[in-house]
């Protein structure tokens, strides 16, 4: 697998949010790293079987903007959780601190529109951190309210 095909590009992951559906409630837009969390998919399929969790790969959590995740939870997701490289350690030597920057700003943005921040969370982990990765997702997912 070539390294472009580890992730999506800015419109991929703009045309997977248009085509977001709930199977079950909540739903859960989960942005990760290409290098962060490899398991993800899979892990997340069977440890949170109550919940719709669309997986979205990023190149670097780094080129996330603040819009993507309001638009996530404009088109329905009622949860947004970004998992990035540990900090120091990402392969593009400074994303996950590009990534925290704008975490402070969408917290801002959100407060700003009234969208509740817990709605959103992130993390930066080491890639092998699987478990981690699951148990802050399943936290994200347990404050959520139910439809």
């Amino acid at each position: 697998m070539s390294e472009r095909s580890k992730y999506l590009t800015e419109q991929q992951v703009r045309t997977r949010l248009k085509e977001l559906k709930r199977e079950m409630s909540p739903l859960v837009v989960v942005f990760v790293c290409s290098w962060c969390c490899n398991k993800a998919e899979q892990l997340l399929a069977q440890r949170l079987p109550n919940a719709s969790v669309e997986v979205l790969r990023a190149k670097c959590t780094g080129v996330m903007s603040n819009e993507m995740v309001l638009e996530a939870l404009q088109r329905g997701a009622d949860g947004v959780f970004i998992a990035g490289c540990k900090l120091g350690e990402c392969r593009y030597k400074s994303g996950n601190y590009q990534c925290l920057r704008m975490m402070d700003a969408l917290k801002r943005e959100l407060k700003k529109r009234k969208i509740p921040v817990s709605r959103v969370a992130s993390a930066c982990l080491p890639p092998s951190d699987d478990e981690g990765f699951i148990d802050l997702v399943d936290a994200l997912v347990k404050r959520l309210p139910r439809a």
